[in-house]
């Protein structure tokens, strides 16, 4: 196989898993009114962050292989926003940890339970489950969306 066919199909894998994970996952986010304005990526940090007690960026960006400046760029708007708050560690004053504001953990468990009921949809129907239960939840990520925006 040449180096342009090996290409070619890197390019292809990469597009369809974008096209059958990704894509799918970052348009859930964006229906959730909360985070209508931020990315995939960015409300998986929030996850990382709600995990942790308290969390440094390094570790943080180690941990979802991204780069430093990335999630420092995406921590400061978050920040901005009062959904995450830097405080010294107790250890070392030097170092600063993340960890969720009450606003920002509010709005990571909302996320949570919508992408839980949403994925549970997305299992019955692929799976074709009870048509009766899916409905069921579908109405309950409805009333979810209602409640929230």
């Amino acid at each position: 196989m040449s180096e342009k066919e090996s290409q070619s199909e890197l390019l292809t894998a990469i597009n369809a898993t974008y096209m059958k994970v990704y894509r799918p996952l970052d348009q859930l986010v964006h229906t959730f009114p909360q985070m209508a304005d931020h990315s995939f990526p960015v409300a998986m940090l929030m996850y990382e962050i709600s995990q942790h007690k308290q969390i440094t960026v390094t570790s943080l960006a180690s941990a979802n292989q991204v780069s430093l400046s990335s999630v420092s760029s995406q921590i400061t708007g978050l920040i901005k926003e009062g959904l995450i708050e830097s405080v010294p560690q107790k250890v070392d004053r030097r170092v600063r940890e993340i960890q969720l504001t009450a606003k920002g953990q509010a709005i990571e468990e909302q996320l949570e339970a919508y992408l839980a009921s949403a994925f549970q949809a997305v299992e019955l129907a692929q799976n074709k489950l009870d048509f009766k239960q899916m409905i069921k939840i579908l109405t309950s990520l409805a009333d979810q969306e209602e409640s929230l925006a």
